[in-house]
């Protein structure tokens, strides 16, 4: 069965030295997971794997905007084991946008978007800072014939 679950915001929070990651947000089996507005002024640091983990298995959608380019650096993500930021599905949908993060010091990437079957629709990348993370600032992955779309990316700082 698919069900749904719908947040006006989550803002404000702190996501701070977790065992596994700081926040997780996933849905699989045809259910949805709407988050209405985008997730800014929250802390990501020092957890054990990813920061902020937004996931979709087989089915299920998820609408997901992070960051905001007018609210540059209020959310850190700095120091987590893996990804400050992964994003992925494996044959799900996922909606979604990365604008005025900062990802640092991270021991994956600063932003991973990880498709293996499925649609990742990006909606903008823009006003990032992704630097001095152990691999990637930014790894864009499409791994088992998926679709992915980006209406928008500009401004992106990697180092």
């Amino acid at each position: 069965d698919s069900g749904a679950i719908l947040f006006d915001q989550i803002s404000g929070s702190v996501f701070d030295d977790n065992g596994d990651d700081g926040l997780d947000l996933q849905t699989t089996g045809g259910g949805s997971l709407t988050v209405m507005e985008s997730l800014v002024g929250n802390s990501y640091t020092g957890n054990t794997d990813n920061g902020l983990e937004i996931t979709g298995g087989l089915g299920g959608v998820l609408d997901v905007d992070i960051g905001d380019p007018l609210a540059l650096g209020a959310s850190p993500i700095m120091g987590n084991g893996g990804a400050g930021v992964f994003i992925g599905t494996t044959g799900g949908t996922l909606m979604t946008s990365v604008n005025g993060i900062t990802a640092t010091g991270n021991g994956g990437s600063g932003v991973v978007i990880s498709l293996e079957g499925g649609t990742v629709l990006l909606d903008s990348i823009s006003d990032n800072f992704l630097n001095d993370n152990g691999e990637n600032g930014l790894a864009i992955i499409n791994n088992d014939g998926g679709t992915r779309s980006e209406e928008h990316t500009s401004e992106l700082q990697s180092h």
